[in-house]
């Protein structure tokens, strides 16, 4: 299991590290699986590390390729989540050569924006029309990321490996001290 999330209408959601994601919502589990959230272009697994879900309603599952729209009353027949696939965000410009990323963690800030981390790629902020990345560097040197948290006040952190917190100030990641 690599992450869990609620969603706005209160189910729960497992993303897993090979088998998809499920969505509890009280009384049934309904399973998902496609190739591309598990497996990697260049090899490897990936899993579901993330899952979230936007104001519009679309839900967002560990990569920029693609957005999902679920069909809860087909689901309700189905044996499986009934859903759509639309269109993802960014492009090999944005994203340094890759058509899209893959992200361990994503949130929605207290304006709206969508905040993703990478591994080793530093943070995206998407804010409905455009793409910002945030490098996270200590002493000049790529810092890992693997988790990212809103706190009460609405300001962003990173955790890393070994680096340590990162704060965000308004305009760079910043080591915590």
């Amino acid at each position: 299991m690599y992450s869990i999330y609620k969603d706005r209408k209160g189910a729960i959601w497992f993303g897993t590290s090979v088998f998809g994601a499920c969505r509890f919502d009280g009384e049934t589990v309904k399973w998902m699986y496609e190739d591309d959230l598990t497996y990697v272009p260049n090899g490897g697994t990936f899993g579901i590390r993330s899952i979230f879900e936007d104001k519009e309603g679309s839900f967002w599952f560990c990569n920029t390729w693609h957005r999902y729209i679920f069909d809860l009353a087909k689901t309700k027949t189905s044996d499986r989540l009934q859903y759509q696939k639309t269109s993802g965000i960014g492009n090999k410009e944005i994203f340094g050569g890759d058509e899209y990323i893959y992200f361990s963690y994503i949130l929605e800030d207290n304006d709206g924006n969508i905040w993703m981390t990478t591994w080793d790629q530093g943070v995206y902020k998407f804010d409905g029309k455009n793409i910002i990345n945030y490098s996270v560097r200590e002493d000049n040197k790529v810092v890992n990321l693997v988790s990212m948290y809103k706190d009460k006040k609405g300001s962003l952190w990173l955790g890393t490996l070994e680096n340590g917190a990162f704060k965000f100030n308004g305009d760079t990641f910043e080591k915590f001290n």
